[in-house]
């Protein structure tokens, strides 16, 4: 029984050790697990916090973008305002020396009136000619400008093609950030695999250990067998015995609880198992997602390589535009000179036609003086009318009396025995006396009447003069009319013409500004590159770096595409829009757009530089894991060298922009102090043609009352 218990107690030692052994080893695996754990949780925190800021960043592009996208709509408000105003301009300078010739060719009509009237006919046929001419002429270059709308157009679509490779670039740079931390992670879980497999050796090594210590603990208990054989005290052996009986109670209780902790531990290292499957996946995933990139990649150099193409042929049709500009410039030329001949000649009709208008007013007039004697005449020969009328009445009226006393006096007669030779002589005198009367009386009648007749027929010829007059006379006023708006078609075209001769220069002269900057910039950075040749640094930084750089190479295409539309939209201004303005107004907007801009500014440039800290942040803290602190502070030294060149270069380039934005905005200034003087001029040439309209209004209205009257 001794031996049996002895063999059990061996076994139970042997047992408890090796639960010991295994709960230790079980909690190494704990430890491990945990700060496995606690590492994948941090790297999780960390690729959480880079996407955060990647997506931060996403949407302070976008902000920017908006903002860029207001302003440029404020600049085209404001250029299509200035251009409006500069139109308007232009017209009342042209009308300024339309009126000086007319005054001077109305100096010229006092003494030229009579060899004009010998050839106005010839010279309305030959301006009918030149009109045509000028029509056919006005036509193509209308198909012209049509042509060159077209190929602006072009041009914005290839610019936005240009803006969307850039945002592909961006996205370039971005997936390459991806893959470097994709890499980082890849060599993470590496450096995992291998630390489980020097655990996994560990163990071997743990296991061959305890084989080692059973041998010896063998050993050991043959000894004690010894021991116990040769001692004699076999009364204390049944304590002892019941000693070990409670120690095996206690040790069973304790494997119950440890066999319950082996089994939490297993249950723990499945939810890790599954865990690192998960991430394992999502490593997949993430290489899927990589490849994916890569076809975008390819798809993205072959669109840039067939963007690149485009811009060759873009640049070939901008050749030819050119080319065709200048053809455009000549005829331009021509027709300017042609324009001043038919101003000439317009200006010599305008003489006629006002001599014209006098001849009819002075014609008028007589008529009117005739119409109004004749009115006078013939209501004169109304009152006479009747007169004789109310006379011939009377008259009748007593020949009606006489005859009824002739009756009476006849049946008198009749009834008297004795009628006197004498009273029939007299009443045949008296019947010759009334004859005589009435005939005279006719006679004056028939003469009132052939007069009254005469008076019409010159009043009917008269009436019929006046109306022919009248119709030539709207003829006339139909004709100038029209012209007038034929010249002011031209002016318009005219203006319209110069108007894109101004955007073109304008154009040219931002591209040599925007070509000197460029290559001042070049300049530094190929200095820059110089400097930094003797080291080399992180991957990240050089990337955040060329980010930067590109980001102002965009400011500034960006700045060329806007004065582009700009232009693009001249063509559709027009002359009758004509919006009021004011300096105070305009200046204050300018300085709220470039402080704006400013701000913009300074806050890309600030963003950049927040990146640039972070990066160093994070390339410093793995090279402190690998490096000796000598080449830590020689790279912090490095660092501090590059953040101060950077911001040389970054102070430079806002100083450059604040030059020239300060001589866009002084340039803006004199531009509106000359609208506003020339408004002003505009406003009293319109007001002194609006009184002369008047008072020609005013005297037709006299005109139309005489007549009437």
């Amino acid at each position: 029984k001794v031996s049996l218990l002895e063999k059990q107690l061996n076994d139970s030692m042997h047992q408890k050790q090796d639960i010991i052994d295994e709960l230790n080893q079980v909690k190494d695996l704990q430890h491990f697990l945990e700060d496995e754990a606690k590492e994948l949780h941090q790297e999780c925190d960390k690729l959480k916090t880079q996407a955060g800021q990647l997506e931060a960043d996403l949407e302070n592009d976008r902000l920017h973008i908006q903002k860029l996208e207001h302003e440029l709509e404020d600049a085209e408000t404001r250029d299509q305002q200035s251009f409006k105003e500069l139109e308007a301009l232009r017209a009342s300078r042209n009308s300024i020396d339309l009126l000086q010739f007319e005054k001077q060719a109305v100096e010229e009509e006092l003494e030229m009136e009579k060899i004009m009237k010998e050839k106005f006919n010839r010279d309305l046929a030959a301006s009918n000619e030149q009109l045509a001419l000028a029509k056919q002429r006005a036509e193509e270059v209308l198909a012209e400008t049509t042509l060159q709308i077209a190929e602006f157009e072009k041009r914005l679509e290839d610019s936005s093609r240009n803006l969307s490779d850039r945002d592909e670039a961006l996205q370039s740079a971005k997936i390459i950030t991806l893959e470097a931390q994709l890499c980082t992670a890849k060599g993470q879980e590496d450096r995992l695999q291998s630390h489980m497999k020097a655990l996994e050796e560990q163990m071997d090594e743990l296991k061959r250990q305890l084989g080692a210590e059973k041998e010896q603990h063998a050993n050991t208990a043959h000894q004690l067998d010894r021991m116990q054989k040769e001692s004699k005290m076999h009364s204390l052996l049944d304590l002892e015995i019941a000693d070990y009986e409670r120690t095996v109670a206690e040790l069973n209780n304790l494997l119950k609880e440890k066999n319950e902790e082996l089994d939490n531990s297993r249950k723990e290292a499945l939810t890790y198992q599954t865990k690192i499957s998960d991430l394992v996946e999502h490593t997949g995933y993430l290489e899927s997602q990589k490849k994916s990139d890569d076809e975008r990649l390819l798809a993205f150099k072959d669109t840039v390589a067939n963007l690149k193409e485009e811009l060759a042929q873009s640049r070939r049709h901008e050749e030819e535009l050119v080319r065709a500009e200048v053809r455009l410039e000549s005829e331009i030329r021509a027709i300017q000179l042609r324009e001043e001949e038919t101003k000439l000649s317009f200006a010599e009709l305008s003489r006629k036609c006002q001599s014209l208008e006098a001849s009819l007013r002075s014609s008028r007039e007589n008529h009117q003086r005739a119409t109004k004697t004749l009115e006078s005449k013939i209501a004169s020969l109304k009152e006479v009318l009747a007169t004789t009328q109310s006379e011939l009445e009377t008259t009748k009226a007593e020949f009606d009396n006489y005859k009824v006393r002739v009756h009476t006096v006849l049946k008198q007669q009749k009834k008297s025995t004795a009628p006197s030779g004498d009273a029939s002589g007299g009443d045949s005198d008296a019947q010759e006396k009334m004859h005589s009367v009435i005939e005279q009386l006719r006679l004056r009648i028939k003469d009132l009447t052939e007069q009254l007749e005469v008076g019409q027929s010159e009043a009917e010829a008269a009436q019929e003069e006046y109306d022919k007059l009248a119709q030539r006379h709207q003829l006339v006023a139909s004709e100038l009319e029209a012209r007038e708006r034929e010249w002011k078609h031209r002016l318009e075209e005219a203006l319209k013409q110069k108007t894109l001769e101004m955007g073109i220069e304008l154009e040219k002269q931002l591209e040599q500004q925007y070509e000197t900057l460029s290559s001042k910039f070049q300049v530094c950075h190929l200095s820059d590159d110089f400097k930094f040749q003797p080291f080399t640094f992180n991957f990240t930084f050089f990337q955040e770096h060329q980010s930067a750089l590109e980001s102002q190479q965009e400011a500034f295409e960006e700045l060329k595409r806007e004065m582009s539309e700009l232009q693009q939209k001249l063509p559709t201004v027009q002359q009758d829009d004509v919006v009021p303005f004011d300096i105070t107004t305009q200046e204050r907007q300018d300085g709220e757009v470039y402080d704006s801009r400013f701000a913009k500014l300074q806050f890309s440039f600030t963003g950049s530089h927040i990146c640039f800290k972070k990066s160093d942040f994070a390339w410093k803290h793995t090279h402190n894991q690998r490096c000796s602190n000598v080449h830590l502070v020689f790279f912090y030294s490095n660092v501090s060298w590059l953040t101060d060149e950077l911001n040389l270069i970054y102070f430079f380039s806002c100083s450059a922009m604040m030059q020239l934005l300060n001589e866009s905005e002084s340039s803006n200034l004199r531009m509106t102090e000359q609208i506003r003087v020339l408004k002003e001029e505009i406003r009293r040439l319109e007001r002194n043609q609006e009184r002369e309209k008047h008072a020609q209004n005013l005297e037709y209205l006299k005109n139309i009352v005489m007549k009437v009257s």
